[in-house]
């Protein structure tokens, strides 16, 4: 009787202290996500604004994370995302847009079991954006650069040891500066001209998550 008794324990311990995630767990999330972001823009010539625009746009991309675990509930990350914004009906005749992201990311894990988790985090890091459009017998080309900031949420559930899925919530923020104007490939001077574009929403992510302990 003591020993069946001591086996379960054993075995309900192992279960209670059992984590997906330990430290120096190795882990990577392939996503693909979409998106719903508000973004404004404004124009200045001279320090005199003369143009403003407030829309709104779905988002798609493809994301990429590594993160390595610090300790059980801490893990430090790099990723990358490469997306577009989808295109309105007025701009049909465009060639299309396309954003890069990369930087550092930081998890903390308020629930790590043994083949689940939760996390809390945020990411860092730096975005281009480039925008082509195509007017007649004019193309314009837009380049854009800003700092990005996001809040993110979601799980890891692994149904094998080292394959699962990954499910995730966000909120982005970027503030993109106008770098470089191109007219028929002809650069233009931007010394008195100025354009930003502030991109901020909700992103939402599905995909696969590896792990190695």
């Amino acid at each position: 009787m003591k020993r069946i008794l001591l086996f379960t324990a054993l075995i309900f311990g192992a279960g209670v202290y059992a984590q997906s995630h330990k430290a120096g767990t190795l882990s990577l999330q392939g996503n693909y996500e979409m998106g719903f972001m508000g973004t404004y823009s404004e124009t200045k010539f001279d320090e005199t604004v003369i143009g403003k625009d407030t829309s709104a746009a779905l988002v798609s991309s493809f994301h990429l994370g590594v993160h390595y675990s610090l300790v059980e509930f801490l893990s430090l990350g790099f990723y990358g995302q490469l997306g577009s914004y989808v295109e309105s009906e007025e701009n049909i005749e465009s060639s299309g847009n396309r954003f890069l992201c990369f930087g550092a990311a930081l998890r903390a894990y308020p629930l790590n079991k043994d083949n689940f988790n939760w996390y809390i985090g945020g990411r860092a890091g730096f975005s281009s954006l480039g925008i082509n459009r195509q007017t007649g017998v004019f193309t314009e080309d837009y380049v854009y650069a800003s700092p990005e900031f996001v809040g993110e949420t979601g799980f890891n559930w692994y149904p094998m040891n080292f394959l699962g899925v990954n499910l995730g919530l966000n909120y982005q923020y970027r503030k993109y500066d106008l770098k470089e104007y191109r007219i028929n490939n002809n650069a233009l001077d931007l010394t008195n001209l100025s354009n930003y574009l502030k991109a901020s929403g909700l992103g939402v992510s599905l995909g696969l998550s590896l792990k190695i302990n």
